[in-house]
Parts: structure tokens; C-alpha cells; sequence
């Protein structure tokens, strides 16, 4: 059975594929279950494997090429992060059934922070906050360049292409008078540093209300940090955004660049994901509904 697709260029990938990738790549693990990970990923299938790993298989193209990406930088920057991050176990290779590499990774335990109650947002906004500080510390001049540490402009098009989509669901006047407020903010011009760039529940881990991991890094690099300012909103509400900020103590453009990334989460998010991945489109509303309130 192929899981549902949630884009036009998306692979088949089933539980017989990923069984017979194992048997002739790694069949040492054959003889351990598998269990579909709830939520889906946007970027890649997830499955557990046994007890304490996850296989990630890329769904398209290009979601494979951030794969040498992850190879090369998540070793070199785990070390420094105050938070756990996947520790990458085997790296697979493509064959005549499924055209990418994809990877194993050591399990991290615990569940995404989906729901109001699965988080104590005062702790984790400062977990955060350390978490962003501790990733602009580490010396960012030979790391790859991220797409979301580029100025909000470059994203217009395809903002202005999503507000029409939101029409029966939000005033799009207001959505592309925020819009233009936030890609009208000045430009990040002091040097790039090192950025998560997707800090939203899903790719969150929390055990016991507790963060505890920060996973799928695939749009990872350095550049402007604004983006990571994005979970201030994605995740945290009115009063831990405060607490979050008060310990990065960013300039005032910086977070408003971060407000407009939540923004372009929200905007492009939501109605693309809405009917193909519930949990993430409910993520993708929190941000455009707390970028709303927060004006």
C-alpha cells in the first residue's frame, strides 16, 4: 500500500519498499518491525524501526539533495547545541526502485508538542531561545547557505499566489497589507549565522512537557536569523513569545522579519497542506493566526 501524497512530484514509498531497501542494504535491521510515524512529514516518510531507530525517505527530489547536507553538518553541530539532535546511524542508496539515498537515524524519544497542553511554553521558550543563541555561536563561514536565511522578498510570488486560496477563510486584504509590511522591513546586513530554518511543533520532540530534540534539518545553513524567530509564532503564545525574545534580544527588524516568516508559513502552509496534511495545516493556521492577533 503507497502512503497518500502530498505533492505532484512525490515518490511511491510502502512498507514492501522499505523492506526490501533493508534486506539488500541493511539486513542486519530486517528482523526489527516498522511502524508509520503519525504526523506525516512534509518533506519525508518516517518510520520507525524497532525500538530505538527512524528511517526518513525523502518524497521527492528535491527534499533528497539536503540529504550529503545533513551527512556532513549534523555531526560537527550536535556537539555544540544545548538540545539533542538525530544522530545519524547508516546513510542508504538509491537502486531501481526508489531513485534517492535516505538514512537511518538514532531514535529520539518523545512526541511532537502538536497540541496546547503537550508543552510547558515558558520552559521551552527559553529552551528555545538558548537552543537559537547557541546556533548563532558556532562559526557559520563555511556552512551552506539557507533558502529561509535569504531576504522575505524572495518569497513574494509565491505568497501572493497562496492569499486567493485563503479567501473564504481570512480577510486577504489583510493578509497582503502584513505581507508588504513585512517584506518592506530592512535587510539582514551583518554577517550570515547558523539557522535551523523550519522551528514549528512538528519538528519539535518534548517528553514530559520538556523539549528535548530538534529534528528534520534539511533547510539548515547559515544566513539571516530571523527565521528561527519564526517558532515565536508558529509555536509559542503572546505571553512565553516574551521570554523568547527577552533572551535573544533581537533588533526590532530582526523579529519582525521573524513575525514575516510565521506569516509566509501561514499563508503558503495552510492551504496546501489543509487537505493533505491536517496536523501540519493546523500548525501552518496557528502561525497566521497568531501573526494576526499580534498586530
Amino acid at each position: 500500500m503507497t502512503q497518500n501524497k502530498m505533492h505532484v512530484d512525490e515518490v511511491d514509498i510502502n512498507p514492501e519498499l522499505i523492506k526490501a531497501l533493508l534486506l539488500e542494504q541493511f539486513p542486519e535491521f530486517t528482523n526489527h518491525p516498522l511502524q508509520k510515524m503519525h504526523p506525516e512529514g512534509t518533506d519525508n516518510v518516517l518510520y520507525r524501526l524497532g525500538n530505538d531507530k527512524l528511517i526518513r525517505l525523502p518524497r521527492t527530489k528535491s527534499s533528497s539533495l539536503n540529504i550529503e547536507k545533513e551527512l556532513t553538518w549534523l555531526p560537527r553541530l550536535g556537539p555544540k547545541l544545548p538540545i539533542s539532535i538525530p544522530k545519524i546511524l547508516c546513510k542508504g542508496l538509491s537502486n531501481k526502485n526508489y531513485p534517492f539515498p535516505w538514512l537511518i537515524c538514532e531514535w529520539l524519544d518523545g512526541i511532537n508538542p502538536d497540541q496546547e497542553d503537550m508543552v510547558g511554553k515558558l520552559k521551552v521558550a527559553a529552551d528555545l531561545a538558548t537552543f537559537v543563541n547557541a546556533m548563532q555561536q558556532i562559526p557559520a563561514k563555511s556552512g551552506p547557505n539557507c533558502r529561509r536565511g535569504q531576504p522575505l522578498n524572495t518569497c513574494d510570488k509565491q505568497v501572493l499566489q497562496s492569499i486567493p486560496l485563503l479567501n473564504k477563510l481570512y480577510d486577504t486584504s489583510l493578509l497582503k497589507k502584513l505581507w508588504e509590511s513585512a517584506i518592506n522591513v530592512p535587510h539582514w546586513k551583518k554577517e550570515p549565522v547558523w539557522i535551523h530554518g523550519d522551528l514549528h511543533a512538528g519538528n519539535l520532540i518534548v517528553k514530559d512537557r520538556i523539549l528535548v530534540g530538534i529534528v528534520d534539518w534539511g533547510l539548515a545553513g547559515v544566513g539571516d536569523p530571523a527565521c528561527d524567530m519564526m517558532v515565536a509564532w508558529t509555536l509559542l503564545n503572546q505571553q512565553s513569545r516574551k521570554i523568547f525574545r527577552s533572551i535573544i534580544q533581537p533588533d526590532d527588524d530582526s523579529w519582525a522579519r521573524g513575525r514575516g516568516w510565521a506569516l509566509f508559513l501561514g499563508i503558503v502552509g495552510y492551504p496546501y497542506y489543509r487537505n493533505k496534511n491536517p496536523i501540519f495545516a493546523r500548525i501552518a493556521k496557528r502561525a497566521l493566526d497568531q501573526v494576526i492577533a499580534d498586530n
